[in-house]
């Protein structure tokens, strides 16, 4: 798991360090359909009537999960500059089984199969993998992709506003719901106190994009899958023809 805590403390260090303005061609507010809402007390998790609440807030407390996004990562140091991630993990906790492939632009890859007490690294290009014990829970692996990338955050959150919002997604305009949510962006990691906001696009209900901002720079989310089912409970196999190195 050395390896796997690496990559992870990496990718948060670059996630910690992002965020823009948002860009007003690909979110442009409503008039007349988008309404306020109050700050709230911090709370540990989302009110029960948000849509977060019922999606992330609800997905993560059962025993399956699949996700699988788009991340791109922008920062304000570098102008014009970004990094792009294709993620997709499966977690079955009734099992101990967990799932993480990620792309990275530069054509990198990671792959991970935890399942049996053990994690197998494995190189899609060779087929091949490595073996070592698996020594801790399923929870914390899903966790190192999800909240630890905020990735579908519920806590701790306050919302600030929620409304109606034209985003462009894919190349298409879509009148979607908003959920906006700030947070205290304070870590052990980068010892940073400074103030993140995290907004919430939902389309008929589900969501389909999460940006994370900080004065740092930008981190956006493009869902392509999000399901408590796992499609194919063969993703936790190693594929036929690969080799132990």
């Amino acid at each position: 798991m050395k390896r796997v805590l690496f990559i992870v403390l990496s990718l948060v260090t670059v996630l910690l360090c992002t965020a823009c303005h948002q860009d007003d061609s690909s979110a442009k507010t409503s008039s007349g359909e988008s309404s306020g809402v109050q700050s709230q007390e911090e709370s540990s998790e989302p009110e029960p009537d948000t849509l977060l609440a019922a999606s992330f807030g609800k997905l993560y407390k059962g025993q399956t999960y699949y996700i699988e996004t788009d991340m791109k990562v922008e920062s304000i140091s570098s102008s014009g500059s970004s990094s792009h991630y294709h993620m997709t993990i499966a977690i079955d906790k009734s099992a101990a089984q967990g799932m993480l492939s990620m792309t990275i632009e530069n054509g990198s890859e990671n792959h991970i199969i935890i399942r049996d007490g053990q994690s197998y690294n494995l190189n899609d290009t060779l087929k091949t993998y490595t073996v070592q014990a698996f020594e801790d829970s399923i929870d914390l692996f899903a966790g190192l992709y999800t909240s630890e990338l905020y990735l579908g955050l519920t806590k701790p959150l306050t919302m600030t506003d929620t409304g109606h919002q034209v985003i462009t997604l894919d190349g298409k305009e879509k009148n979607v719901i908003y959920e906006k949510y700030k947070m205290a962006a304070q870590t052990e990691l980068s010892g940073s106190t400074e103030d993140a906001y995290i907004t919430y696009y939902f389309d008929d209900g589900k969501p389909c994009m999460e940006m994370m901002e900080t004065v740092s720079g930008k981190t956006t989310f493009i869902f392509r899958q999000i399901s408590d089912q796992i499609p194919d409970k063969k993703i936790f196999d190693i594929p036929a023809g690969y080799t132990r190195s």
